[in-house]
């Protein structure tokens, strides 16, 4: 009974912190240039809008508005460079695992990774080198990302938190790299599924 208590209470907070984030009132033509040296975002351009706001949500406005940071740089990727323009409001899980790697990728030093084929590139996460993806299925039609797999490739830096947007992560090995500082809370938060470490 306290288990199945204990279920309920926590099903209730996470409706009640999606709800929270759902009501985020972001004015996101206040930050329409914040990507320096590009245009801004217009006025018409909804799926940019998507993308600034979930992440704005996601990460935080803080880290998004710093032009050095990881989030700022995967974010401004994503809406500008990104070859698939993947769209929030079409996949909102997916969206965030793709923006998670590119975020990773930018904060651990991708272009001097050893093999980092395909990252940034117009192909799918899922065939990016070292990303492997469930495999579509009747009850679930688009793959998300379940192992990350970088072991011995000259990744180093901080993992950031947003790899906790990894939610069907079943294997994280980073071993043989040189990463630095502690592991997100975050990351533990969300990683229910996580196996291997």
């Amino acid at each position: 009974m306290k288990c199945l208590v204990s279920l309920l209470i926590g099903a209730l907070s996470l409706i009640h912190a999606d709800a929270a984030a759902n009501k985020m009132n972001i004015d996101t033509r206040r930050y329409a240039g914040i990507c320096q040296q590009r245009s801004p975002i217009t006025d018409n351009d909804k799926r940019g809008h998507a993308i600034l706001k979930l992440v704005i949500e996601s990460s935080s406005l803080s880290s998004v508005i710093s032009k050095d940071s990881p989030q700022h740089k995967a974010m401004c990727w994503m809406i500008y460079d990104d070859p698939r323009k993947v769209d929030p409001r079409g996949n909102k899980a997916k969206f965030l695992e793709r923006y998670a790697l590119v975020t990773f990728y930018s904060n651990t030093k991708g272009p001097g990774w050893s093999r980092s084929d395909l990252w940034l590139s117009k192909e799918s996460e899922c065939d990016w080198y070292g990303i492997t993806c469930s495999k579509t299925s009747l009850f679930s039609f688009t793959p998300r990302v379940t192992s990350v797999d970088l072991s011995f490739n000259k990744v180093t830096g901080i993992i950031p938190a947003e790899i906790g947007y990894l939610t069907e992560l079943v294997e994280l090995d980073l071993n043989g790299n040189s990463l630095q500082g502690v592991l997100p809370s975050f990351m533990f938060k969300n990683l229910k599924k996580l196996k291997r470490l």
